[in-house]
C-alpha cells in the first residue's frame, strides 16, 4: 500500500491541508515544534482506525474550524482507493471508500486494503513517535511479540525453560549457591572460599609487578592493531562497495550502449551533466557537500532528458495530437453506434409499415390509410356503440316478454274454455246417476213392508238435490262465461302489445344504421361487430402512429450520424490528415472512417511504445547512476566510475575474499590481545581485592573427601543443564526467526557494526543484543537511549518487512526518532531508511531539526524533502 494524498478538512490544528505530491518511497517533511508533526500522524491513525472517544484530546477536534476528519488515497495493486472519515453518530466517525471510478465499498473493504491489520499493530510498528520508540512494551502487546517471538520450534507438554526449572530444582535439593541447609552447597561454598584464600595466598607481590608491565604493552600493541584493523575494514569496504556497485555499474554501461544506438551521444550527455553540476557550484567528483549537490542535479538532468526530442518531427507532431487521435477512438466507437442505430431504426420503421399495409388488407378494400386515420376511435365512440347495444337489447327484450305474457294469456283462456265444455258436459249426469242408483239400491236393499216408503223417501230427496245440483250447475257456468271472456280481452291487448314492441324494435334498428352510416362504418355492422371493428381500427392507428414515429427516428439518427462523421472529418483536417474524398451518404461513411482511425491509432501505439522504450532506457541510466552515486559515498562518482572501470568480477571477487580473510585475521588479533588484557586486569583486581591471608589448606583436603559422594550424584544434573545451556545458545545463534534476523542486519547498519546481532532468548519475552567486539551481550535496560531506540526501531523495520512479506507492505509514519542519535549514526540511519523504502516501503519521516534533514539529504538522495505548510 502506497499513500498517494492526504487531505484535512478539519482535525486538530489543521484545516483543509493538502498533501498530493507524496513519493512511494522516503518521504522527509520538516515542521518547527507544535507544527503539526504529530496531529498529522494521528490522523492517519484516525482515518484508516477511527477517531478516539468523544474528551479524549486525542480525538483532535478541529480548532480551526472545518468538519472533523479528510481522505487518504492508496494505491494498492495497482488501483486508487480513496479512504474518507468524517464526524458521524459513531464516535469512531464515518468512513467511505470509493475507487477511482466513484463506485462505493463498505467498512469490511478497509479491512481488506489492510489486509486485517489491527490498530495495535498499526500503531505501535507503523505508526510511531518518539514515545512508543522509547518503551519495549509497545512491542510486546499480544498480536505484536508473536511477530518477535514466535521461533518455529515444536515442543511437548513441558516448554524448555520447565525442562530447565526441573534440572535447576533437582541440583538445588543437592547444593544451591547462597544455601545453608544442604551439605553439598554448604562444603562447596567452603572450599570455594578455601581456594580463594589459598590464590589469594599464592600470590607474591613481584607477580603483580609483572602483571603491569604486561598490561601496559598489551595496550600498547592492542592501539596498533586497532589501527590495523581500521585500516582492513577501509580496504575491504571499498572493494565491497565496488562489488555491490558492479551490477548497477553494468546496468549503467547497457543503457549508454542502449542510448547511443537511440541517438544520443554519451559525451553529449556527460557534457550537460558536467554544465548542470556546474551551475549547482560543484563538480561530479566532488566528495564533500558539493558532490551531494551535483548527484541531485545530476538526478535531475537525468529525468529531464525528453525521449520526443529525439523522435522524427513527424513522430513528435503525432504525439502532440495524441488526444484528439483517442478522441477519434471514441468517435469510431460513436459511429458504429449511431450507424447500428440508423439501420436497426430503418429495420424497425419497415417492420411497422409492412405490419400497417397487412392490417389495412385485413380490414377491406373499402379501408384506405385515410379513412382508417379519420375513423374515431376513442372513448365516447365505444360509450355511444354500448347505448345503442343497450338500447337494442332493451327493445329485443320488450318483445320476447310481450310475446311470452301474451302467450300465457292464450293458455289461459283456452283452459277456462276447455274446462267449462266438460263441466257442461258432464257434471248433470253424473249428479242425476248417482240419484237413481241411490233409489235402486234403496229398492234392493230394503225389505219389501217398507220398501215403498223408503223408495219414495229418497225418490224425493234425490229430487230435491237434483234441482240443487242444476241449479249450482247453471251458476256456476254463467261465472266461467264472464271469465273467458275478460281471458279473450287480455289475450288480445297482449298481442297489441307485443305488434308495437317489434315496431319499437324494427325503429332502434333503422336508427343503429343510420347512426353507423354517419360514422362512415359498414351498416350491416352489430353493436359487438362494431366495437371489434374500432379495437382493429385503433390497433391500425396505433401502429400508423409507431410507423411514423420509427421513420421521424431514422431521420434522427441519419442527421446525428451525418454531424458525427462531419465532426470525425474536421479533426482529421486539424490533425493534418483531411479525408476530402469521404463526403458522401453518412452510412457509406462510417466504415472507411473508423478504419483511417484505426489506422491512425495503430500508428500513435507505435510512435508511443517507441517514445516509452527511449524513456525507460533513461530511466535505468538514471537509477543505476543514483545507486552508484549513492555507493560511492564521499569518494564522489567520478573517482568511484573510474575505480569501477578497473575491476572485473573474478578480479573483484578475489580482492573481496583478499580483503575479508585480512580483516578476520586482524580482527582476530585484536580480540585475542583484548582477551588477554582482560585476562590481566583481572588478575590485577583480583590481587588488589583480598589479601587476607587463612590457613585453608587443611580444611579444604578433609572437606573435598565428604563433598565427593555428593558431587557424583549432582553432576550428573549438571552435565544434563550444560548440555541443555549449549544447545539453547546453538539454537539461538542458528535459529532465530526471521524478524531478529532482519533487526540484527539493520541494528549493525545503524550501529557501523558495534552491534551485530537481536536475540530472543529461548522461551522468554525479553531481548538482548550482542556486542560485535566481545559477543556480550546486554539487556535494553544496560544501553543508552539512542541506542536503546536504534534497537526498537531496528525491530519495527524488521517487523514491518515481514509482515509485508506476509500480508502487504504498509506504509511507515514516523514523528522525529532520530532526534537522540548521534550524527554517525543519524547519517547511518538515513541510508538505511533510504535503502528500506526503496525495497518497497514507503517511508514519512516527520522532524523539526534541520541537521536531521541535511543528514538525509546528504545520505539519502532519494529522499523526497519539503516543509509543511504553516497551519496558524
Amino acid at each position: 500500500m502506497i499513500f498517494r494524498r492526504l487531505h484535512i478538512d478539519g482535525f486538530g490544528v489543521w484545516r483543509d491541508l493538502d498533501l498530493d505530491d507524496l513519493s512511494p518511497g522516503l518521504n522527509v517533511f520538516l515542521a518547527p515544534n507544535e507544527g503539526g508533526k504529530s496531529t498529522l500522524m494521528a490522523f492517519i491513525r484516525a482515518v484508516l482506525f477511527g477517531f478516539k472517544r468523544r474528551n479524549d484530546p486525542r480525538r483532535y477536534e478541529p480548532l480551526r474550524g472545518g468538519k472533523h476528519g479528510g481522505f487518504i488515497e492508496v494505491e494498492t495493486d495497482g488501483a486508487i482507493f480513496r479512504v474518507r472519515r468524517t464526524e458521524g453518530a459513531s464516535s469512531r466517525g464515518e468512513v467511505e471508500i470509493t475507487d477511482a471510478l466513484g463506485n462505493a465499498f463498505g467498512e469490511a473493504k478497509l479491512d481488506n486494503l489492510l489486509h486485517h491489520t489491527t490498530e495495535t499493530l498499526f500503531e505501535n510498528v507503523f505508526a510511531f513517535g518518539l514515545e512508543e520508540l522509547q518503551r519495549l512494551d509497545s512491542l510486546q502487546a499480544e498480536d505484536v511479540a508473536g511477530h518477535i517471538y514466535s521461533a518455529g520450534m515444536g515442543a511437548g507438554t513441558t516448554t524448555p525453560i520447565e525442562f530447565r526449572g526441573l534440572l535447576q530444582e533437582a541440583k538445588e535439593n543437592l547444593y544451591r549457591p547462597r544455601g545453608k541447609k544442604q551439605a553439598v552447597s554448604r562444603l562447596l561454598a567452603e572450599i570455594e572460599a578455601d581456594e580463594e584464600h589459598i590464590q589469594q595466598l599464592q600470590q607474591r607481590p613481584e607477580e603483580y609487578a609483572e602483571l603491569v608491565r604486561q598490561e601496559r604493552r598489551m595496550q600498547e600493541r592492542l592501539r596498533a592493531l586497532d589501527a590495523e584493523l581500521e585500516q582492513r575494514q577501509l580496504e575491504h569496504d571499498q572493494v565491497l562497495r565496488a562489488q555491490r556497485a558492479w551490477s548497477h555499474y553494468e546496468t549503467l554501461l547497457e543503457a549508454e550502449e542502449t542510448l547511443e544506438t537511440i541517438g544520443i551521444d554519451r559525451r553529449r550527455l556527460q557534457e550537460r551533466t558536467e554544465t548542470q553540476a556546474s551551475a549547482t557550484g560543484g563538480e561530479e567528483g566532488d566528495g564533500g557537500r558539493g558532490g551531494v549537490i551535483v548527484d541531485q542535479a545530476t538526478m535531475t538532468i537525468d529525468a529531464r532528458v525528453d525521449a520526443v526530442e529525439l523522435m522524427s518531427r513527424r513522430h513528435r507532431a503525432l504525439l502532440t495530437e495524441a488526444n484528439k487521435i483517442r478522441g477519434l477512438m471514441a468517435s469510431a466507437e460513436r459511429l458504429e453506434q449511431l450507424s447500428a442505430a440508423v439501420v436497426e431504426r430503418q429495420e424497425r420503421a419497415r417492420t411497422l409499415r409492412h405490419a400497417l399495409f397487412n392490417d389495412l388488407e385485413d380490414l377491406g378494400s373499402q379501408w384506405s390509410l385515410e379513412r382508417v386515420r379519420a375513423a374515431r376511435t376513442d372513448l365516447a365512440a365505444r360509450d355511444e356503440i354500448r347505448q345503442w347495444r343497450e338500447r337494442l337489447q332493451r327493445a329485443e327484450n320488450e318483445i320476447e316478454g310481450t310475446r311470452a305474457r301474451a302467450a300465457d294469456a292464450n293458455l289461459v283462456y283456452e283452459a277456462m274454455r276447455e274446462g267449462r265444455e266438460q263441466i257442461n258436459r258432464g257434471t248433470l249426469l253424473v249428479s242425476w246417476g248417482l240419484i237413481l242408483l241411490a233409489v235402486l239400491l234403496t229398492a234392493v236393499l230394503v225389505p219389501p213392508s217398507a220398501r215403498l216408503v223408503s223408495t219414495a223417501s229418497v225418490v224425493s230427496v234425490g229430487l230435491l238435490l237434483g234441482l240443487l245440483v242444476s241449479w249450482l250447475h247453471s251458476r256456476g257456468l254463467r261465472q266461467r262465461r264472464s271469465e273467458q271472456n275478460r281471458a279473450a280481452e287480455r289475450e288480445a291487448e297482449l298481442w297489441q302489445q307485443h305488434e308495437e314492441a317489434k315496431r319499437a324494435y324494427d325503429d332502434a334498428v333503422r336508427a343503429w344504421r343510420a347512426w353507423l352510416g354517419q360514422r362512415n362504418l359498414p351498416t350491416d355492422l352489430s353493436t359487438q361487430g362494431a366495437l371489434d371493428l374500432l379495437d382493429r381500427l385503433r390497433q391500425t392507428q396505433a401502429k400508423d402512429q409507431a410507423a411514423s414515429e420509427a421513420e421521424a427516428a431514422v431521420s434522427t439518427a441519419k442527421a446525428e450520424l451525418q454531424a458525427a462523421c462531419m465532426k470525425v472529418l474536421t479533426v482529421f483536417e486539424e490533425i493534418d490528415r483531411p479525408i476530402r474524398e469521404l463526403r458522401y451518404d453518412a452510412l457509406k461513411m462510417v466504415d472507411p472512417l473508423v478504419t483511417h482511425i484505426r489506422e491512425l491509432q495503430a500508428e500513435l501505439d507505435d510512435v508511443e511504445e517507441h517514445r516509452e522504450r527511449i524513456r525507460r532506457v533513461l530511466d535505468e541510466h538514471a537509477s543505476a547512476r543514483a545507486a552508484i552515486r549513492a555507493l560511492a559515498g564521499d569518494e564522489g562518482f567520478t573517482a568511484f566510475r573510474q575505480r569501477l572501470e578497473a575491476w572485473d568480477p573474478e578480479t573483484l571477487a578475489r580482492a573481496l575474499g583478499d580483503t575479508q580473510a585480512r580483516l578476520e585475521s586482524a580482527r582476530a588479533d585484536r580480540n585475542a590481545m583484548a582477551e588477554n588484557l582482560g585476562a590481566i586486569r583481572e588478575q590485577l583486581r583480583a590481587i588488589e581485592a583480598d589479601d587476607e591471608l587463612s590457613n585453608l589448606l587443611v580444611a579444604r583436603e578433609s572437606k573435598r573427601a565428604a563433598l565427593a559422594r555428593a558431587v557424583e550424584e549432582w553432576a550428573s544434573f549438571a552435565v544434563t543443564a550444560a548440555l541443555y545451556d549449549e544447545a539453547k545458545r546453538k539454537y539461538e545463534a542458528e535459529r532465530q526467526p526471521e524478524v531478529l534476523r532482519l533487526a540484527s542486519r539493520y541494528l549493525e547498519m545503524m550501529t557501523d557494526g558495534r552491534y551485530t546481532r537481536v536475540v530472543a532468548p529461548l522461551g522468554e519475552n525479553r531481548l538482548e543484543i550482542e556486542r560485535a567486539i566481545s559477543g556480550e551481550r546486554l539487556a535494553p535496560s544496560q544501553l543508552s537511549r539512542g541506542t536503546g531506540e536504534q534497537l526498537y526501531l531496528a525491530m519495527r523495520l524488521a517487523l514491518a518487512k515481514v509482515y509485508g512479506a506476509q500480508a502487504a507492505p504498509l506504509p511507515l509514519v514516523c514523528d522525529d526518532i532520530l532526534v537522540n542519535f548521534d550524527d554517525d549514526r543519524a547519517r547511518a540511519t538515513a541510508a538505511l531508511l533510504e535503502v528500506y523504502a526503496s525495497e518497497g516501503h514507503q517511508i514519512l519521516a516527520f522532524t523539526c531539526h534541520r541537521h536531521l534533514v541535511q543528514a538525509f539529504e546528504r545520505h539519502a538522495p532519494l529522499a523526497k524533502i519539503q516543509p509543511l505548510p504553516a497551519h496558524g
